[in-house]
């Protein structure tokens, strides 16, 4: 499935944690359409998104799929990869923020999650 064609930028709301260390991690959003994404960090500002399924959001806190991370990421509902700024070293993460689109030849291959990628993660 391709991703729509939209004039306006899409916005992202952090709803979930995933992983926390210094700063979010890992973490799930939720748009204003209820259409899930999963983002991790790439810099200290940076989030790489990808939109996911209801029934994956519901399973997310089972440590099994943190094995199917880059799967996701490479393989996402939508063939469409965001990146999202986050405040920089900043707890307080509400409000929503613009998902920009990347092509898929401009993602640098460490951006995809490795295939083992495992945290022990705390909630926030």
């Amino acid at each position: 499935m391709e991703a729509p064609k939209k004039t306006s930028m899409t916005k992202i709301r952090h709803t979930e944690t995933l992983v926390y260390y210094d700063g979010p991690q890992a973490w799930l959003g939720v748009t204003e359409e209820g259409l899930f994404y999963v983002c991790t960090n790439i810099d200290d500002e940076t989030h790489f998104c990808v939109q996911i399924d209801q029934e994956i959001v519901m399973v997310f806190n089972n440590d099994n799929v943190w094995d199917k991370l880059y799967d996701l990421y490479k393989n996402p509902v939508v063939k469409a990869w965001y990146t999202v700024k986050l405040p920089k070293h900043s707890l307080d993460i509400s409000g929503d923020f613009d998902l920009v689109p990347i092509e898929i030849q401009d993602i640098p291959e460490d951006w995809f999650c490795e295939k083992a990628y495992k945290l022990n993660y705390s909630k926030h």
